[in-house]
């Protein structure tokens, strides 16, 4: 467990870099595209459509850090009014939901890349797959990162499931 914990934890350390890269770039072209537009009175195609693909691929390989790190949105307020059995339970609930949804999103984003491969880009001459990738990457990555905090979810439960009543102590002093 500790081996896949640290995988996990590289694995969103990665992201991270590769993300603030992706960022760096997406408002560089930003600033080139902007400029041409106001100082040449050119705009160009190309700017346009890397700019679109590093910001999609930001928004789904960028949620993979929020969920190793467990910092995805939650309701803290009703989550704290249950007991502490229930805040569990509903952990692991929520826990199986996300892997649940990263499973489906990987199927979907391999029969779309699929189908992708057939048809060409709409502005570069490449295929629509190159494209589609960065989905069907960040869907198995977050499937990996969510099957960690299913796993760790579950430890969890049964660990604190177990813990003995507290009792107190009565013995005189």
């Amino acid at each position: 467990m500790s081996a896949y914990g640290s995988a996990v934890d590289r694995v969103a350390k990665l992201t991270l870099w590769l993300c603030v890269v992706a960022l760096v770039a997406a408002v560089f072209l930003n600033v080139v595209e902007i400029g041409s537009r106001y100082l040449a009175g050119a705009s160009s195609l190309y700017n346009v459509a890397v700019s679109v693909e590093l910001v999609v691929s930001l928004t789904l390989i960028g949620y993979l850090v929020l969920l190793a790190r467990d910092e995805d949105v939650t309701m803290d307020y009703f989550y704290m009014l249950l007991p502490p059995r229930g805040r569990f339970v509903l952990d692991l609930t929520v826990a199986a939901a996300i892997v649940w949804f990263f499973a489906l999103l990987l199927r979907a984003s391999l029969d779309y890349y699929a189908l992708s491969g057939s048809m060409s880009h709409p502005v570069f001459p490449i295929s629509g797959a190159v494209t589609s990738a960065p989905v069907v990457i960040a869907a198995a990555a977050c499937l990996f990162v969510a099957v960690y905090r299913f796993i760790a979810a579950c430890h969890l439960l049964v660990a604190r499931w177990n813990e003995p009543p507290q009792t107190q102590d009565v013995s005189p002093r």
